[in-house]
């Protein structure tokens, strides 16, 4: 009998939301069917577990075996004012490495089930990417659809996802 597990590499990016492990990316990098995922943090990777899932809204809650991590803050919806200021943090694969990049932009609309960006075409390819505010506070998670359109989950959907 042979090995019948094959590997898939599906590549994205999540951020920490508690500093005990617990991270959001896009439900649709961590296929349900996987036996196991890894997180890339720094130059280690971790193990992690799908803790939630929300396919509706395309969220993921992975768990780290880690403590003491350093965690991004979350923005309050209402405080955020159309034409401020954002910043998509992503990583995209290039080989082996990944490359991080950031890309400056514009909130043009807010709406409960989604936010509106102004951001380069090109770097808002970064699938689970966070969208932080100049007050460094996640105001949205990037999301990219297999078809490439790109969607902002805003904060209030994650804080309902993870229920704060």
């Amino acid at each position: 009998t042979g090995n019948n597990q094959s590997k898939i590499s599906i590549k994205g990016t999540g951020f920490i939301i508690f500093s005990d492990g617990l991270i959001i990316t896009a439900a649709d990098l961590v296929p349900e069917k996987a036996g196991q995922y890894l997180v890339f943090q720094e130059n280690s990777s971790s193990t992690a577990q799908i803790i939630k899932r929300d396919i509706k809204n395309n969220l993921a809650l992975l768990k780290i075996e880690k403590t003491n991590l350093p965690v991004v803050p979350l923005a309050d919806l209402n405080g955020l004012s159309l034409g401020e200021r954002i910043i998509l943090m992503g990583v995209q694969a290039q080989k082996d490495n990944f490359y991080r990049f950031i890309n400056l932009g514009t909130i043009r609309g807010i709406r409960e089930e989604t936010i509106s960006l102004n951001l380069r075409e090109e770097d808002s390819l970064a699938n689970g990417g966070p969208l932080i505010n100049t007050k460094g506070e996640v105001v949205g998670l990037n999301l990219v659809n297999q078809a490439g359109l790109t969607k902002t989950a805003p904060v209030n959907i994650i804080k309902e996802f993870i229920k704060l």
